[in-house]
């Protein structure tokens, strides 16, 4: 027998407990006798257990997938969107359009260009090469008995200098002439000053003097009638020929 350390009074009901032949789960009649001893053995109701608490599913998730990556369809480095010349032949080199490359910028991609390096505005074949005879027209009219170049020639002067610049292997012969007045001897040295004029004038722009030969021929070459003050201007001037291969 179990003896309380707090007993109530009997018929006291006691919840939680459980006596022997007792039911029900709020509580049990707990029999004592005269000296307030429980007669009958008792036990704790269990409690209920917890309801379990349900775990959220949390859905995993959807994997994320790269963008595809750009197609290069002719493999030659440069994505297709920005490919400018699609369908190149595999292995060529390009440049960043796509495009096969052209190194000196003549029009003649490098694959096919047989003379790279053309200087910029010289003109070519279709192998990439100058033309290999070039010429350029050059004439410098002078006043009677002079041989100063008047200031109306400085444009041609500066273009026929920059095209023997661009061909470095092309001479040239500075041919001087005059009308008939003067002496045969006097003229020839008329004319060769005057071609002298116009060599010292393209050495000034940057052109070798060891490719520039200045002659004079005097009135030998006339190009038109000597009878009048036209034809003896016209024939009063300076040309240029013009030889030799480019590279």
């Amino acid at each position: 027998m179990v003896v309380l350390s707090a007993v109530p009074d009997a018929g006291s009901s006691f919840n939680g407990w459980r006596g022997e032949g007792c039911t029900g789960v709020e509580g049990c009649i707990v029999k004592m006798d005269a000296e307030r001893h429980v007669t009958a053995g008792f036990e704790k109701i269990p409690e209920p257990e917890p309801e379990p608490v349900p775990v959220p599913v949390i859905p995993e998730p959807e994997p994320v997938l790269p963008p595809p990556a750009p197609l290069d369809s002719d493999l030659d480095g440069v994505f297709d969107p920005s490919d400018q010349c699609p369908g190149t032949p595999l292995g060529m080199k390009v440049d960043g359009r796509g495009c096969p490359l052209d190194s000196d910028g003549d029009g003649v991609i490098d694959e096919l260009d047989q003379c790279p390096g053309t200087p910029l505005e010289v003109p070519v074949d279709e192998k990439g090469c100058p033309p290999e005879k070039v010429t350029i027209a050059l004439t410098v009219e002078f006043d009677f008995d002079k041989w100063n170049i008047r200031k109306q020639y400085d444009e041609e002067l500066d273009r026929v200098a920059n095209f023997m610049k661009l061909y470095p292997n092309v001479t040239a012969e500075i041919e001087g002439h005059t009308d008939s007045f003067g002496s045969d001897a006097y003229n020839i040295r008329l004319s060769q000053r005057r071609a002298k004029s116009v060599v010292r004038a393209l050495i000034s722009r940057g052109v070798e003097g060891s490719r520039l030969t200045p002659v004079g021929y005097g009135e030998r070459r006339p190009i038109a009638t000597n009878a009048d003050a036209e034809g003896r201007q016209r024939n009063r001037r300076v040309i240029g020929v013009f030889r030799g291969l480019t590279p």
